[in-house]
């Protein structure tokens, strides 16, 4: 069922029939509630299934982004890091990225916590390493079940 492509050493999968796209489907959607049962991160499964010569249906690495995707759509929840809360993450399209707010040794999570109230505004700060999302991009935010689709990245004031 698998083909190695030669030279980057990925394995892509080819099928011959529906019954073998369901069956890799399957087998991949399980490979990714494992990875998420061991309390990996989106972009940690993003790594190990790209190590594993997986590629998408694109012919591309996987990105933390799409494996939050999938992940929603079979109904995977997030792994909580801090075994309590909802974990925020941000995830840009343009730039395949997916970014979470740094732990800091003193002070904790970067961003306010507690229940949310409706009408009051709230922030958390993201690690942006390499500034992969620039102003003006269009991104997603994940916190527990709330989803917030295509906020425009502002700077800071």
């Amino acid at each position: 069922m698998a083909a190695a492509t030669g030279e980057r050493g990925e394995r892509v999968v080819r099928f011959s029939g529906q019954d073998d796209v369901y069956a890799a489907l399957e087998r991949f959607q399980a490979r990714v509630r494992e990875l998420n049962a061991a309390q990996k991160t989106d972009g940690e499964i993003a790594t190990i299934l790209n190590a594993e010569g997986l590629v998408s249906a694109r012919g591309r690495p996987f990105s933390g982004a799409e494996i939050h995707l999938l992940r929603k759509r079979w109904g995977i929840p997030t792994v909580k890091i801090n075994g309590k809360e909802a974990n925020p993450q941000l995830f840009d399209e343009r730039s395949r990225v997916s970014l979470v707010v740094p732990t800091m040794d003193k002070v904790g999570q970067l961003r306010q916590s507690g229940p949310p109230e409706p009408g009051k505004t709230y922030w958390m700060v993201f690690s942006n390493k390499g500034n992969l999302v620039r102003v003006g991009d269009r991104v997603d935010v994940v916190i527990g079940d709330f989803y917030a689709s295509a906020l425009p990245v502002d700077t800071p004031r």
